[in-house]
């Protein structure tokens, strides 16, 4: 069986590449910036704090995961806890994706993520519907966007050995809009540029509309 596994250093330098030779990308909407992050700490036994933002605040670089919340519901923020979360949020209490998650982006020298569940009011209708409008630009600004692809839910993470299969690997992306075929990666160029690689069973992640947009509205992931 040949298998994986993720390789952080290769995704480090991709990033590098990125924000040397282009420009496009660092380019941000400060208009449509999320009203919370999530800001890795050190300092104390709490792996992360929520903070909120203000309207005219500098928003650091941080990263936006996409993933399934499927049949287990994940670590929320509710008005109960909410107070709580800005002290912080113990490591021990974070599902398995969004532990992942963190090790990323500790890793991409972000301090800053983004979690829908955690940066978004639950409970809370007002709050949803302010957030919901900014989606858009909570993912364009995103340094990038941390895809949990195969996760069925946010207990499962993604930081794990995968089987590849015996013919698997990663084609180069080039050409005009087309579909095409390459050792078990189906890869669509979309019209503008962009690809979006599925594997030949659909992961997880592909099966969810919501996520769809998610995608596409990426900076880059």
């Amino acid at each position: 069986m040949q298998e994986a596994a993720p390789d952080l250093s290769l995704a480090v330098s991709w990033l590098e590449d990125c924000r040397r030779q282009h420009p496009e990308c660092s380019l941000r909407d400060i208009s449509a910036h999320p009203s919370r992050l999530l800001r890795i700490v050190t300092d104390s036994s709490a792996v992360l704090r929520l903070v909120e933002l203000g309207a005219e605040t500098d928003v650091p670089p941080y990263t936006a995961l996409s993933y399934c919340w499927g049949e287990v519901l994940p670590l929320r923020t509710t008005r109960d806890n909410f107070e709580q979360h800005k002290a912080g949020i113990q490591s021990s209490a974070l599902p398995r994706t969004f532990q992942d998650a963190v090790a990323v982006t500790k890793h991409l020298g972000c301090e800053h993520l983004w979690i829908d569940s955690l940066c978004i009011i639950q409970d809370s209708q007002t709050d949803w519907e302010s957030e919901c409008i900014r989606m858009g630009g909570i993912f364009a600004n995103a340094e990038l966007t941390i895809a949990a692809g195969d996760a069925a839910n946010s207990s499962v993470g993604f930081l794990r050995n995968y089987d590849m299969g015996p013919h698997f690997h990663i084609p180069r992306l080039q050409g005009q809009p087309e579909l095409e075929e390459n050792g078990g990666i189906i890869v669509e160029y979309l019209p503008n540029g962009r690809t979006f690689p599925s594997a030949n069973r659909p992961s997880k992640l592909s099966s969810r509309g919501w996520t769809l947009q998610e995608h596409m509205l990426s900076n880059k992931s």
